[in-house]
């Protein structure tokens, strides 16, 4: 049976996980049919890598909830992980202008694996090696993080 403290996490992540998912429509409905964004790829597979990215962005944020004492840090810290998040996952430039240096740090950022599979999926069609890979490491840092959030989270009451 799962402890006291399994269930509280738990309940405190799958909706989080069912709102992120229930984005899914609306965005990829404004990207089709309001900027002409092609889909050319499997909607179950694009359904499937959106799942493992929402629950791995998920993880990230209860571990970041896991060092803070209070909502006000909580928001801080997610902020201060998105921003470079966001600059290492090939958003904002390609990763391959990114210095040598420092473009590791875009290996072990999920939005650089989804970012990947995104394109893949609606602009080539989805090849299903590329797809299968990335999706997969998704699933491993998701997997990962939310081992560390567990051994973490302690309930205060």
């Amino acid at each position: 049976f799962p402890s006291h403290d399994t269930g509280v996490i738990f309940g405190k992540t799958i909706p989080y996980v069912i709102l992120g998912m229930s984005n899914f429509p609306l965005i990829l409905g404004v990207a089709t049919l309001g900027f002409g964004v092609p889909m050319r790829g499997s909607l179950p597979v694009l359904f499937l890598a959106v799942f493992a990215f929402v629950c791995t962005a998920v993880a990230i944020g209860t571990l970041i909830s896991t060092f803070c004492e209070n909502q006000q840090q909580a928001t801080l810290a997610g902020s201060l992980v998105m921003f470079p998040m966001i600059m290492f996952s090939g958003l904002m430039f390609p990763v391959e202008n990114m210095p040598p240096a420092i473009r590791w740090i875009s290996v072990i950022d999920p939005l650089t694996h989804f970012m990947g599979v995104l394109r893949n999926i609606m602009l080539k069609g989805g090849g299903a090696y590329f797809v299968t890979v990335h999706v997969a490491i998704l699933a491993l840092i998701a997997c990962v993080v939310t081992l560390v959030s567990f051994r973490r989270f302690h309930t205060t009451l």
